[in-house]
């Protein structure tokens, strides 16, 4: 379900070639792929359950510069977001950690992020 709303803070981006899990295996970069990492089901100070969601995001471009433009696009789209988002009641979402891989393919290059999303 967080996934509708990391979908729609993300859709705009990357020419809308958003997609969870894995890329079509011919999509040409710019494209960004969402993965849910882990859950960690806890409660809130009154005793609430909230679910923390760890959430990988795969941020691919042609270009170094085009990769840290969109990743930093990313982070402005998701980090700090809070409310209702297509319809999942989002509590927060933080920015955890990013990291970048070289895939062994010469043009592609690759930034992960990873984003903690507090679901109510």
């Amino acid at each position: 379900m967080t996934g509708k709303a990391i979908y729609s803070l993300l859709s705009s981006l990357a020419s809308g070639k958003v997609f969870p899990g894995i890329a079509p295996q011919e999509t040409e970069p710019n494209f960004i792929v969402y993965l849910k990492v882990d859950t960690n089901p806890t409660n809130d100070k009154d005793g609430q359950p909230i679910d923390i969601e760890r959430w990988q995001i795969d941020i691919v471009s042609k270009s170094y510069a085009g990769m840290v433009t969109l990743s930093n696009s990313v982070k402005s789209a998701l980090n700090l977001q809070k409310g209702t988002i297509a319809t999942i009641q989002i509590d927060s979402i933080r920015f955890a950690d990013e990291r970048d891989f070289f895939d062994g393919a010469p043009d592609f290059f690759r930034r992960v992020q990873d984003y903690l999303i507090r679901i109510k």
